[in-house]
């Protein structure tokens, strides 16, 4: 309720109701609205505000000023109730209602021509330098072009503006002031693995259910751009694939539905001619969470194997060696571009055939893998080659169609686009080197991991730190983290990988905890997570402009100008424990187990998980008994046998389905076995 209204009955509205403005209650009252935290009740009071100033004498600038800032506040608090708009966009990403808006419209240095508008009164300029400061930087750590002028006169803008506004409890965090995130603690004789994943699955369930209640319309958008949405799935996926969460799959099904109604869509793939990193998202991060989730639904199956026929009838054409191969990096669901400079096949194409990848995992079907084992091949043909400049062995950043060879003058920096980043060596070689895992375990041929295995043998005998760019001792110390992440797939697929002692010596924390079973990598590896989501919840919920940089803020920016970083966060580890699969859900995704508990209470680790075998650490955080359902996911079929053993207690039964009502009693730790008789 605005402070200055006084009414002498409760439905006046002239002008005797309202008791004369004055500078100084002007000031009073643009402060209190500016401290708030709810950008709502800013808005409200602020169109309060301006109806009083209508009625008022010697303020007709402030008026005007507020007149133009009001509409710019409005999309900002309101954009889902009042701004969002059904369907399709003009850009496949950032065009949605939380950032759309203003991403194309403020630049640093702007004067007369800046956005917002600038004001001419000194009472509303700390109003105006907060939005404006909060848009530079949150355009930047979009865009992350001229970051350093966007977030040198954003950051003016919000100093200022917190002088004004000392007690609002946003801006400080943009100054460098962490906010703690605490949640209740746990009984000190839970294991030290039970606090950090709490901590960490806490705050990312309630940055999930923000997403959800405060910011998915109807059609499913989240705000910021179908494109950048359907990416959001990525780093929600210990929650969407750790447990049944029905208002968490329903989300994910309204955004997949939501997507595939678009008329770009209409093919199956975009219609937009695009390259291969953009105009994969549509599909490849709407259908694979989809095909994992409901993999029994024929609607996302066929969704899939549209992908498969496109690439096999219009992508792809065998090239001079005789090796099917996609013909460029830009292409729709139409046509394929024909221009020279983007004649190329990259590994970032895995991306494209995702969900087919994933279908022929799950289904073994012929008529999908043949196409896909075509395109393998070609590329380890190409890899052995030795060309332009490159070492045999060696995956090209990209190889040209029709020739076969490695693209480029320099074989490692390719271009194909419009920016020499995308595809440059060895981006996305963890993706095709995890389709090349696939396709051997799939046919049990060892050819299509020869280059994985060449990688693996010639990466332990490397001694060279290879300074030299395009070197072959260069090339192996560059793809080394994406190879480990292969090997990572592939042990767990197979129980060995190419090479068990390279993870040994330089896999990460969790691949040695599995391998070893050492507590101590377990917890170097949920130091990430635990730390980043422990600290300024607003900049991963109500401040985000642009969904795909829910989790951006504080590599982006905060870390270029707080005394103290914070870590990026990476949910990786949290999908890992709860699910049994190492890496990502995106190509490739072994989840063992999936939990019918509530993710607020559940903490889990698991421990092995193969065909015959699961074992997992489970503690009930919360004060009552619990019963929920397991749902078993990788075990062969057969009839199997758990053991659920807490304390003192152990509990053996005889099942044969793959899901099964489990007890857990209140804060113990207990350890379920799932053995295959």
């Amino acid at each position: 309720m605005l402070l200055l209204l006084l009414s002498c009955h409760p439905t006046a509205k002239d002008s005797a109701s309202v008791v004369p403005m004055t500078d100084t209650s002007l000031e009073v009252e643009l402060t209190r609205l500016g401290n708030l935290e709810s950008e709502q009740e800013r808005h409200q009071g602020l169109m309060e505000l301006h109806d009083v100033l209508r009625s008022q004498e010697g303020f007709e600038t402030v008026q005007a000023d507020l007149g133009s800032l009001l509409p710019i506040i409005d999309m900002w608090a309101n954009g889902r109730e009042n701004y969002w708009v059904p369907g399709e966009q003009e850009s496949a990403g950032e065009d949605g209602y939380l950032g759309g808006f203003f991403i194309m419209r403020v630049f640093p240095g702007q004067t007369d021509n800046s956005y917002p508008p600038p004001v001419s009164s000194n009472s509303l300029l700390p109003m105006w330098e907060m939005y404006r400061g909060r848009m530079l930087i949150w355009t930047a750590i979009e865009n992350g072009l001229l970051s350093d002028a966007f977030y040198d006169e954003g950051r003016t803008l919000i100093d200022s503006a917190s002088a004004a506004y000392p007690d609002n409890p946003i801006l400080p965090m943009y100054l460098g002031e962490k906010v703690a995130w605490t949640h209740p603690d746990l009984p000190e004789t839970a294991p030290t693995w039970v606090h950090q994943q709490h901590q960490a699955m806490i705050s990312l369930g309630e940055i999930i259910d923000f997403w959800i209640t405060e910011r998915q319309a109807s059609d499913g958008q989240f705000g910021g751009g179908w494109g950048d949405d359907v990416e959001m799935w990525r780093w929600w996926s210990p929650i969407l694939l750790g447990y049944d969460d029905e208002t968490l799959t329903d989300a994910q099904r309204l955004l997949a539905e939501g997507i595939f109604d678009l008329e770009r869509l209409s093919g199956g793939y975009t219609n937009m001619v695009i390259d291969v990193e953009h105009g994969s998202e549509d599909t490849a991060d709407s259908l694979t969470p989809m095909l994992l989730l409901f993999p029994e639904e024929e609607i996302w199956q066929e969704r899939a194997r549209r992908i498969s026929t496109l690439m096999s009838t219009l992508w792809t054409q065998n090239n001079d060696l005789g090796h099917r191969q996609f013909k460029s990096s830009y292409f729709s669901s139409e046509e394929v571009s024909d221009a020279e400079d983007r004649s190329c096949d990259t590994p970032y194409h895995t991306r494209v055939i995702q969900p087919a990848l994933l279908l022929w995992q799950q289904t073994n079907d012929d008529e999908i893998g043949t196409p896909i084992s075509e395109w393998l091949s070609g590329w380890t043909a190409s890899s052995m080659l030795e060309s332009n400049g490159k070492s045999a062995g060696i995956p090209p950043a990209a190889i040209a169609y029709p020739s076969g060879e490695p693209f480029g003058d320099d074989w490692w920096n390719p271009g194909c686009h419009y920016t020499d980043a995308t595809f440059r060596y060895p981006r996305a070689f963890s993706m095709l080197g995890q389709a090349m895992v696939l396709a051997a375990h799939q046919y049990s041929d060892s050819s299509y991991v020869h280059v994985i295995d060449h990688l693996a043998e010639r990466s332990l005998e490397l001694t060279d730190d290879g300074s030299e760019e395009g070197s072959e001792s260069w090339a192996l110390k560059e793809i080394k983290g994406k190879l480990l992440s292969v090997l990572e797939k592939q042990w767990l697929l197979n129980g060995t990988s190419a090479s068990d002692d390279l993870l040994l010596e330089q896999g990460g924390h969790y691949i040695r905890y599995r391998m070893t079973g050492a507590e101590e990598d377990l917890e170097s590896a949920l130091v990430n997570p635990t730390t980043a989501l422990s600290w300024n919840k607003a900049m991963y919920t109500s401040e985000v402009r642009f969904t795909d940089r829910v989790l951006k803020f504080h590599t982006r920016y905060w870390n270029s100008i707080a005394e103290e970083s914070l870590p990026g966060v990476d949910t990786s580890i949290l999908y890992n424990m709860l699910t049994g699969d190492i890496g990502d859900a995106s190509i490739l995704p072994l989840p063992a187990v999936r939990w019918g508990f509530p993710h607020q209470d559940l903490r889990v680790n698991v421990q092995t998980a193969s065909t015959t075998l699961l074992r997992a650490q489970l503690y009930n955080t919360s004060t009552d008994e619990q019963s929920g359902k397991v749902y078993l996911q990788r075990l062969n079929e057969g009839t199997r046998q758990y053991t659920l053993q807490c304390e003192s207690s152990e509990y053996t039964e005889t099942i044969e389905s793959d899901a099964f009502t489990l007890p857990l009693p209140s804060q113990t730790l207990c350890t379920l076995e799932v053995e295959v008789q």
